[in-house]
């Protein structure tokens, strides 16, 4: 009697207690728009931005260092670099020293941690727009400088490829178009990152106006317009922060 009457107990809380605003709870380990639309939430998203640049981010092929957010082996290919230490290590790379590759060698994926930066650098864009109150011109200078130097490794690589925008950087149908080269919309984000960001940085790392110009000028001058380029790097090397270093080989130490 005792069990039949704890069965009945449980059938009725079963019925009764039970609705769909179960359903109804965030996503674990998910953040809403409105969580995120705050200076915080931007300098969070931005941070992601700029991690892509080492190539250590979820879902991809290969070790982190074939993702990252530039084209450092191409150099391997050319007498510019030696892949260094022994054949065995890092084998995908030695193949492509030695011009012995497949497709499937993960460093030929070089649209996949481009792409991952140009979708993070819209994310942090996107939700910048979504916020109707606060200064955040600073951040949307670097995330569009982000954005204007992964679409740039893009362009260089492969001439024609999809500009993604703020508009479709989330969108499900990834079968977009690629109809020319994408040369605008890379001059145009280094122009704002020329026309908002400080000349300084506290943070290393983070770009400058002067970057974003000597950027600019690179994509003039990977477009033949030489005079353009040239008037750029001149302004960048009489009146900007650099100077070159005493020891040429300090170039390739972490010091330099």
């Amino acid at each position: 009697m005792k069990k039949r009457f704890l069965v009945y107990l449980t059938l009725f809380a079963v019925i009764f207690a039970c609705s769909d605003d179960f359903t109804d709870v965030p996503a674990i380990g998910a953040l809403s728009d409105q969580t995120l639309q705050n200076e915080q939430g931007v300098n969070l998203l931005l941070t992601g931005a700029y991690s892509v640049l080492d190539g250590i981010r979820n879902n991809q092929p290969g070790a982190d260092w074939t993702v990252s957010g530039d084209n450092w082996w191409f150099d391997v290919l050319t007498d510019d670099a030696h892949k260094g230490s022994t054949d065995g290590d890092q084998a995908d790379l030695y193949l492509l020293e030695i011009y012995d590759w497949t497709s499937g060698n993960p460093y030929l994926a070089v649209w996949d941690g481009r792409f991952a930066g140009v979708n993070r650098a819209n994310a942090v864009i996107s939700l910048i727009n979504k916020i109707p109150e606060g200064d955040f011109t600073s951040q949307l200078a670097e995330a569009r400088f982000l954005r204007g130097h992964f679409n740039f490794e893009l362009q260089k690589m492969f001439g024609n490829v999809p500009f993604i925008s703020v508009e479709n950087y989330d969108a499900t149908e990834f079968n977009q178009p690629n109809s020319g080269p994408i040369w605008d919309q890379i001059e145009a984000d280094f122009q704002f990152a020329i026309d908002n960001l400080p000349t300084s940085q506290a943070d290393v790392g983070r770009p400058t106006s002067w970057a974003a110009k000597a950027y600019l000028g690179k994509a003039h001058m990977f477009q033949s317009e030489y005079a353009a380029a040239a008037s750029l790097f001149t302004d960048v090397i009489n009146n900007g922060p650099y100077a070159l270093l005493p020891e040429f080989v300090d170039n390739f130490r972490l010091a330099g």
